[in-house]
């Protein structure tokens, strides 16, 4: 009888992390590549789907990318662009247009 406690316990535990929800940024340049991107892509009416099996990626890292939960690196990006057939710099560019002020990388917003 222990052991079948024991296992509802544990599941009990695992359902609980389980349900931890994942945080989405409300601005900056995570969410802002990620809106740059989705733009893009439905601008050339590919979907997520398309998107990811043409790059080798998973769906739902796409997902993840366009709501600005994850960050990809410069291969990933090169790659989605290259599926996008637009270069890189286009994608960064249209980011930086949609980060709100003040932007980090401008050296006037610095502190000295």
């Amino acid at each position: 009888m222990l052991r079948h406690s024991t296992t509802i316990v544990l599941l009990a535990q695992r359902s609980k992390r389980q349900s931890r929800k994942q945080i989405q940024p409300e601005s900056g340049p995570l969410k802002a590549f990620g809106q740059a991107l989705r733009e893009i892509r439905e601008t050339k009416e590919i979907s997520q789907e398309r998107l990811a099996l043409e790059g080798g990626f998973d769906r739902t890292y796409i997902s993840l990318i366009e709501r600005g939960i994850n960050s990809p690196s410069i291969r990933i990006v090169v790659g989605i662009a290259a599926v996008l057939k637009v270069p890189p710099s286009k994608i960064v560019r249209r980011m930086e247009e949609l980060t709100p002020s003040p932007k980090p990388w401008v050296a006037e917003n610095r502190r000295s």
